[in-house]
């Protein structure tokens, strides 16, 4: 093991020239690296999302064809979670923010 990892005269290990990337030991496994790890900010991801907006929305049910269907968001529920109703007059539905996509309806762009 140690081998596959210990670099080389061209400065990279066999490892690194198999796999493009260096392999975990024990050690690495041990002892975690160092990372600053930062908190992600949820609300700046969904800020865009805000009520009577058009979206469209995953349908669960039918086939390819109609996998997505225009929707209003109708309440915002959480960072993540909306109520949208399905257009035209269609039932009220509640998706996560992954679940939408946005819509561009005409009078938006002039």
């Amino acid at each position: 093991m140690h081998y596959r990892r210990t670099p080389l005269a061209s400065g990279s290990s066999p490892s690194e020239v198999l796999n493009v990337r260096q392999i975990l030991t024990a050690i690495d496994i041990i002892v975690p690296a160092q990372r600053s790890r930062q908190p992600r900010d949820v609300t700046t991801s969904c800020s865009s999302l805000s009520k009577d907006s058009p979206y469209f929305v995953l349908a669960y049910k039918g086939g390819r064809k109609d996998r997505w269907k225009p929707a209003v968001v109708t309440a915002v529920l959480g960072h993540k979670l909306f109520d949208v109703r399905v257009l035209p007059d269609g039932p009220i539905w509640r998706r996560h923010a992954d679940q939408l996509r946005k819509r561009h309806t005409r009078h938006q762009h002039k």
